[in-house]
């Protein structure tokens, strides 16, 4: 993934390693790096669901209001990955699935 850094009119791949370079800051002024402890993508992708409110750390009533997820829409060649991820952690967390 290239996109165009505002650097000398240098491109900038945001892959591993190159992206580690990247340093954004927090609007505290605090410095931001990209998080190296990543699972897998797709596991990072399959809990959405969750951490899209923070569950259960805060929100607790809007993911409840929200979960399971009536439809979820995806190319077949993402069942493996994502639904397969979504659906495992729904088990290992309430013994259900994760969209009706």
């Amino acid at each position: 993934f290239m996109v165009k850094s505002p650097y000398e009119g240098k491109e900038l791949d945001l892959h591993r390693p190159y992206v580690d370079d990247v340093i954004l800051v927090s609007d505290k002024g605090e410095k931001m790096f990209r998080e190296p402890d990543l699972i897998d993508v797709w596991f990072d992708s399959g809990a959405m669901p969750y951490a899209q409110w923070h569950y259960p750390f805060e929100n607790q009533d809007i993911f409840e209001a929200n979960y399971p997820a009536d439809y979820i829409a995806e190319g077949v060649d993402q069942t493996r990955g994502w639904f397969f991820t979504l659906h495992a952690i729904a088990v290992m967390l309430f013994d259900s699935v994760a969209f009706k």
